[in-house]
């Protein structure tokens, strides 16, 4: 899904989700304040505090000139690295409207939309925050290099926990399948989420549909799988693939380990395109097998690693027979 497109973002996990805890932001139709919306701030350049909105009398705007980028900011409500969120707002644009994106979430988990909304439509985001800059993961609303006008209106936070489809005590996520003895995880990026059952706690920030992997960010991904009665099932002929965009120096390496703690570097990728690994003999059979994606300083670079993972997967053969299903995550409100 290009980047520009992610108005249906997120939208796949929302079905079923019920209405929970009351939203973390105050003021979000920014109705109350006296110079200002109360609880917010605008980062610079011109934005207004307008006397229309999408409900009631009150919403927010940013104006660009096609560089730079400026935000509303919501300083009090810091999100908790490691907790996932769902962030819904309204918005719309000025007939006029060109350049890049308008975007939203933080500065470590950022979303962005195509600036063309001739008309006010919902917005809405699900993912984890990376523990990046955790004092600084305030939300935020605006532009990056935007010509024209877009305003926002009744912003909602809500902490969010997840369920995962079962049979028994088979569980598999969204972009997990076993089908006809195969088991296959693709990373859900281009649902617009940085969440998934083998995926663990992420520590790169992220960008609409892609991780950003520099410093001493990882990706620490976990598959096992088991039967309806809670056996776990062997794995065999393990492929890994992953691809890199926004290559700018350094190299993606993929390690793999059957235990966690003694790793076996496949190989990197050191370019924009994807990398296909075969799971060393060594991991045939392994129950649970996991992949680490880690930024590798390139011999002779003085420079750090830095480039982005726009794509993952993981398959492999089933020791022994599985009912075939199909995986999916559910995103249910913490009360």
């Amino acid at each position: 899904m290009n980047r520009r497109q992610l108005a249906i973002v997120g939208f796949a996990y929302l079905a079923g989700l019920a209405m929970g805890a009351a939203p973390l932001v105050p003021n979000g139709s920014f109705e109350d304040g006296t110079t200002t919306p109360t609880g917010w701030r605008l980062s610079g350049g011109v934005g207004t505090w307008e006397t229309e909105g999408h409900t009631g009398k009150r919403s927010v705007s940013v104006t660009g000139d096609g560089t730079g980028s400026n935000t509303w900011m919501c300083p009090g409500v810091v999100l908790t690295a490691g907790k996932i969120y769902q962030i819904e707002f309204w918005t719309k644009s000025s007939a006029d409207i060109s350049g890049e994106f308008v975007i939203s979430g933080t500065n470590a988990c950022n979303f962005d939309w195509d600036v063309k909304a001739p008309q006010w439509v919902k917005r809405t985001t699900i993912a984890r925050v990376p523990p990046v800059q955790p004092e600084k993961q305030f939300i935020r609303f605006g532009h990056w290099r935007a010509k024209g006008k877009v305003w926002f209106d009744d912003v909602s936070v809500r902490e969010m926990t997840v369920e995962f489809a079962a049979k028994g005590k088979m569980v598999l996520g969204g972009g997990e399948s076993v089908a006809n003895g195969q088991y296959t995880f693709v990373a859900p990026l281009k649902e617009g989420t940085n969440v998934s059952r083998p995926l663990q706690e992420p520590s790169p920030a992220f960008d609409s549909d892609r991780w950003r992997l520099s410093g001493d960010a990882k990706l620490l991904f976990v598959h096992s799988v088991s039967d309806p009665d809670g056996k776990a099932c062997p794995f065999s002929e393990g492929r890994i693939k992953a691809s890199v965009i926004h290559h700018r120096s350094g190299a993606c390496a993929v390690a793999v380990s059957r235990d966690g703690k003694e790793w076996a570097e496949l190989g990197e990728i050191a370019k924009d395109g994807e990398g296909e690994f075969a799971l060393p003999p060594a991991l045939s059979g392994a129950e649970t097998v996991y992949v680490q994606l880690i930024p590798k300083k390139k011999e002779g670079d003085t420079r750090a690693p830095s480039l982005e993972v726009n794509g993952y997967g993981f398959s492999a053969r089933l020791g022994r027979t599985l009912p075939d299903m199909k995986g999916a995550t559910k995103f249910v409100p913490v009360k």
